[in-house]
């Protein structure tokens, strides 16, 4: 976190971090069912505690990149949405706990 930002970045989080706005605007939308809302991305400031919503996100960007990798990546990654991480420790938790 010491590195200077690059001209696109700053552009970026002075968008997000500007204030202005609702705090429920989108700020970021594919398919109708990823988004991000100025709420949800402003939990991105140091000491905050990062929404879900921001880790569904982007899962959903790192889990795209892989797909265009793939033709050259025999074996690519896949990143868990928040719901596949609450599902798989529910589970476990029943599990242990019968």
């Amino acid at each position: 976190m010491n590195e200077a930002r690059m001209a696109h970045e700053n552009n970026i989080s002075g968008y997000v971090f500007h204030a202005k706005g609702e705090i429920m605007d989108t700020l970021f939308e594919i398919k109708d069912h990823v988004f991000l809302s100025r709420y949800a991305a402003e939990t991105m400031r140091p000491g905050l505690e990062i929404t879900g919503e921001v880790i569904n996100c982007w899962a959903y960007i790192l889990n795209e990149e892989e797909k265009r990798k793939s033709k050259d990546n025999k074996t690519p990654r896949f990143f868990c949405t928040i719901r596949m991480l609450v599902r798989s420790i529910k589970r476990n938790l029943s599990v242990l706990y019968k």
